[in-house]
């Protein structure tokens, strides 16, 4: 369900008394439907969308965007519903004359803040030698990325797919092993003394031949190929902060830690 309104009722106050716009008005709209309200001048059409938009309340009824009730949150909370959730194009354009098409339409999209805030040493990795990085991400995605001094990252994009994809890019590239955490990776080279395996976002970590098996390993592709998904547990960082991978501490059938099994 994407929007539901129930027995909505709005009134104005004039001269003349209270004039009733709407009267138990119901209707539900769910993900990829569209509804076109007709009615003469003075029917209550743009009542009930600024009810539906989030830019007035009635005076009964309940307003649900995506499961959030708007009659419970405050002015900042229905705001952020506008920026997020739902949003109107008015009958009369309200453009900004200084900007351009591009830009009026990614506004809107710049007013919901930041999206992410990544550690300061972190914004060179995110931005790329030159700024090669940041204009990939923009690219492939046809989002707009700004990241400040303090390390905020705001993402602007005409549609949520894009916004979602260029995010996801930053947060791969900007994710941290944690120690003692398993992932699935996939095998990315094999060298005499290892397998290098891709295990989170861009990130990659060494399993040394020792850590392949329990047994002696006489060649690392005994074990593993180029392509090959494996289970892979952070066991250590060397001086470079390289991250030290094992497959023989997983099992690699279930996924399972080994070594808790074996303290239980």
């Amino acid at each position: 369900m994407v929007l539901n309104l129930n027995s909505i009722r709005k009134s104005y106050r004039t001269n003349e008394g209270n004039v009733s716009v709407l009267n138990d008005v119901s209707l539900t709209l769910l993900a990829g439907e569209t509804l076109a309200l007709r009615g003469e001048s003075g029917s209550g059409k743009s009542t009930l969308l600024h009810i539906a938009g989030a830019l007035e309340l009635p005076d009964t009824g309940s307003v649900e965007i995506d499961g959030k009730e708007l009659s419970k949150m405050d002015d900042t909370g229905r705001a952020a519903v506008r920026r997020k959730d739902i949003a109107i194009i008015f009958q009369h354009f309200n453009l900004i004359p200084s900007l351009n098409v591009a830009a009026n339409i990614n506004f809107q999209a710049n007013l919901s803040g930041p999206v992410d805030k990544i550690k300061l040493e972190k914004i060179r990795v995110v931005m790329g030698p030159g700024g090669k990085m940041i204009r990939e991400i923009c690219e492939a995605t046809g989002a707009k990325v700004d990241i400040e001094d303090d390390g905020t990252i705001k993402i602007a994009a005409s549609d949520t797919e894009a916004a979602e994809a260029a995010q996801k890019r930053i947060n791969d590239i900007v994710a941290e092993a944690e120690l003692g955490v398993i992932y699935t990776g996939k095998v990315v080279k094999t060298v005499d003394f290892g397998a290098f395996v891709n295990f989170l976002g861009t990130k990659d970590g060494l399993v040394h031949i020792s850590e392949l098996q329990d047994a002696r390993t006489e060649k690392t592709t005994d074990i593993c190929k180029e392509g090959d998904m494996v289970k892979v547990k952070v066991i250590g960082f060397d001086d470079r902060g390289k991250v030290k991978l094992s497959m023989k501490r997983v099992n690699q059938k279930t996924g399972e830690d080994i070594e808790s099994k074996k303290d239980e």
